[in-house]
Protein backbone atom coordinates (compact mmCIF):
# COMPACT_ATOMS: atom_id res chain seq x y z
CA UNK A 1 0.00 0.00 0.00
CA UNK A 2 1.82 2.95 -0.89
CA UNK A 3 0.13 6.78 -0.03
CA UNK A 4 1.24 9.65 -2.17
CA UNK A 5 -0.01 12.94 -0.59
CA UNK A 6 1.68 15.60 1.10
CA UNK A 7 1.24 18.04 4.54
CA UNK A 8 3.31 21.05 4.04
CA UNK A 9 5.57 20.07 2.15
CA UNK A 10 6.75 17.17 3.77
CA UNK A 11 6.03 13.58 2.39
CA UNK A 12 4.39 11.17 4.28
CA UNK A 13 5.48 7.57 4.96
CA UNK A 14 4.04 4.15 5.43
CA UNK A 15 4.67 2.42 7.92
CA UNK A 16 3.52 -1.30 9.01
CA UNK A 17 3.81 -2.66 11.98
CA UNK A 18 2.69 -6.37 12.91
CA UNK A 19 0.43 -6.80 15.92
CA UNK A 20 -1.57 -9.62 17.24
CA UNK A 21 -2.75 -11.40 13.41
CA UNK A 22 -3.59 -7.81 11.94
CA UNK A 23 -2.10 -4.95 10.02
CA UNK A 24 -1.72 -1.89 12.07
CA UNK A 25 -0.74 1.22 9.87
CA UNK A 26 1.27 4.01 11.15
CA UNK A 27 1.72 7.18 9.28
CA UNK A 28 4.45 9.27 10.17
CA UNK A 29 6.38 11.70 8.81
CA UNK A 30 10.23 11.92 7.90
CA UNK A 31 10.53 14.94 10.35
CA UNK A 32 9.08 13.75 13.03
CA UNK A 33 12.23 12.16 14.55
CA UNK A 34 13.88 15.06 14.23
CA UNK A 35 11.15 17.62 15.91
CA UNK A 36 10.56 15.27 19.04
CA UNK A 37 14.24 16.70 20.65
CA UNK A 38 13.72 20.00 19.35
CA UNK A 39 10.54 21.05 21.51
CA UNK A 40 12.04 19.16 24.16
CA UNK A 41 15.25 21.51 24.07
CA UNK A 42 12.91 24.25 23.08
CA UNK A 43 10.57 23.95 25.88
CA UNK A 44 13.52 23.79 28.45
CA UNK A 45 15.39 26.63 27.40
CA UNK A 46 11.91 28.56 27.56
CA UNK A 47 10.94 27.57 30.82
CA UNK A 48 14.58 28.16 32.47
CA UNK A 49 14.76 31.93 30.72
CA UNK A 50 11.10 32.49 32.18
CA UNK A 51 12.60 31.13 35.62
CA UNK A 52 15.46 32.84 35.32
CA UNK A 53 13.68 36.34 34.64
CA UNK A 54 11.33 35.86 37.09
CA UNK A 55 14.78 34.76 39.49
CA UNK A 56 16.74 38.38 38.19
CA UNK A 57 12.86 40.59 39.16
CA UNK A 58 13.02 39.32 42.73
CA UNK A 59 10.05 37.26 42.31
CA UNK A 60 8.76 35.24 45.41
CA UNK A 61 5.81 33.14 45.84
CA UNK A 62 5.73 34.47 49.44
CA UNK A 63 3.71 37.05 50.40
CA UNK A 64 5.15 40.47 51.26
CA UNK A 65 4.99 41.08 54.87
CA UNK A 66 3.57 44.52 55.95
CA UNK A 67 6.79 46.06 56.96
CA UNK A 68 8.22 45.29 53.47
CA UNK A 69 4.70 46.83 51.87
CA UNK A 70 5.11 50.01 53.76
CA UNK A 71 9.22 50.31 53.07
CA UNK A 72 8.35 50.01 49.19
CA UNK A 73 6.29 53.12 49.04
CA UNK A 74 7.76 55.22 47.25
CA UNK A 75 9.25 58.28 49.97
CA UNK A 76 11.82 60.33 50.06
CA UNK A 77 13.45 60.91 52.81
CA UNK A 78 14.26 64.34 54.22
CA UNK A 79 15.90 65.20 57.54
CA UNK A 80 14.39 62.44 59.63
CA UNK A 81 11.30 63.01 58.18
CA UNK A 82 10.05 61.77 54.63
CA UNK A 83 8.16 63.18 52.05
CA UNK A 84 5.16 60.80 50.24
CA UNK A 85 4.94 60.80 46.06
CA UNK A 86 1.45 62.83 46.98
CA UNK A 87 3.67 65.43 48.84
CA UNK A 88 6.57 65.42 45.86
CA UNK A 89 3.41 65.54 43.73
CA UNK A 90 2.44 68.73 45.01
CA UNK A 91 5.62 70.52 44.39
CA UNK A 92 5.31 74.08 42.05
CA UNK A 93 7.56 76.31 40.43
CA UNK A 94 8.76 79.52 42.12
CA UNK A 95 6.80 81.88 39.56
CA UNK A 96 3.60 80.05 41.07
CA UNK A 97 4.11 80.94 44.80
CA UNK A 98 1.97 83.74 45.62
CA UNK A 99 3.80 86.57 47.94
CA UNK A 100 7.27 84.55 47.30
CA UNK A 101 9.03 87.17 49.06
CA UNK A 102 7.72 86.44 52.24
CA UNK A 103 6.49 82.78 51.72
CA UNK A 104 9.68 81.45 50.75
CA UNK A 105 11.74 83.59 53.34
CA UNK A 106 12.73 80.92 55.89
CA UNK A 107 12.11 77.50 53.66
CA UNK A 108 14.27 74.67 53.97
CA UNK A 109 15.98 73.72 51.08
CA UNK A 110 16.86 69.82 50.29
CA UNK A 111 17.85 68.28 47.32
CA UNK A 112 16.30 65.01 46.31
CA UNK A 113 17.86 62.26 47.98
CA UNK A 114 16.10 64.21 51.36
CA UNK A 115 19.56 65.59 52.53
CA UNK A 116 19.69 69.15 53.74
CA UNK A 117 21.31 71.62 52.20
CA UNK A 118 21.10 74.79 53.94
CA UNK A 119 18.19 76.89 54.95
CA UNK A 120 16.38 80.22 52.59
CA UNK A 121 18.79 83.66 53.52
CA UNK A 122 16.76 85.93 51.42
CA UNK A 123 14.61 85.76 48.37
CA UNK A 124 15.35 88.21 45.11
CA UNK A 125 12.35 89.23 43.11
CA UNK A 126 11.38 91.15 39.79
CA UNK A 127 9.06 93.50 38.37
CA UNK A 128 6.33 91.30 38.47
CA UNK A 129 7.05 89.59 42.16
CA UNK A 130 8.13 86.24 40.72
CA UNK A 131 11.51 85.08 42.74
CA UNK A 132 14.55 85.31 40.56
CA UNK A 133 17.09 83.98 42.73
CA UNK A 134 17.17 82.69 46.28
CA UNK A 135 20.01 83.39 48.52
CA UNK A 136 20.98 80.12 50.73
CA UNK A 137 22.94 79.81 53.96
CA UNK A 138 24.94 76.51 52.95
CA UNK A 139 26.54 76.76 56.24
CA UNK A 140 29.52 78.19 58.07
CA UNK A 141 28.28 81.87 56.71
CA UNK A 142 28.58 80.79 53.20
CA UNK A 143 25.71 81.80 51.15
CA UNK A 144 25.03 81.39 47.74
CA UNK A 145 22.45 83.02 45.37
CA UNK A 146 21.11 80.54 42.87
CA UNK A 147 18.98 80.45 40.07
CA UNK A 148 14.81 79.88 41.02
CA UNK A 149 14.56 77.91 38.19
CA UNK A 150 16.60 75.46 40.32
CA UNK A 151 14.03 74.82 42.67
CA UNK A 152 10.42 73.94 43.23
CA UNK A 153 8.51 74.62 46.48
CA UNK A 154 6.57 72.18 48.67
CA UNK A 155 4.02 74.61 50.63
CA UNK A 156 2.73 72.26 53.23
CA UNK A 157 5.77 71.38 54.52
CA UNK A 158 7.70 74.75 53.38
CA UNK A 159 10.49 72.95 51.60
CA UNK A 160 12.26 74.09 48.37
CA UNK A 161 13.47 70.83 46.64
CA UNK A 162 16.48 71.22 44.27
CA UNK A 163 18.63 68.66 41.87
CA UNK A 164 22.16 69.93 43.32
CA UNK A 165 24.02 68.57 46.17
CA UNK A 166 25.78 70.30 49.17
CA UNK A 167 29.23 70.05 47.67
CA UNK A 168 27.98 71.91 44.11
CA UNK A 169 26.24 74.78 46.69
CA UNK A 170 29.40 75.11 48.54
CA UNK A 171 31.47 74.91 45.50
CA UNK A 172 29.26 78.35 44.55
CA UNK A 173 30.73 81.85 44.58
CA UNK A 174 29.50 83.36 47.96
CA UNK A 175 26.84 86.54 47.60
CA UNK A 176 29.06 89.45 48.89
CA UNK A 177 27.06 91.93 51.17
Amino acid sequence: MNIATSWNGVSPELVFLKRGGGDIAKQGFAQEKDMTPRLFVLTVATATAIAGSAFAAGYSSTAPSKASTAASKATTEIAGDTLTNKEMNTAIPLNKVSNAENTLAMARVDDHAGHNLGQVKSVVTGASGAPTAIHVDVGGDHVVSMDAKNFTYIPDRKILLTRMSKAQLQKLPAVKG
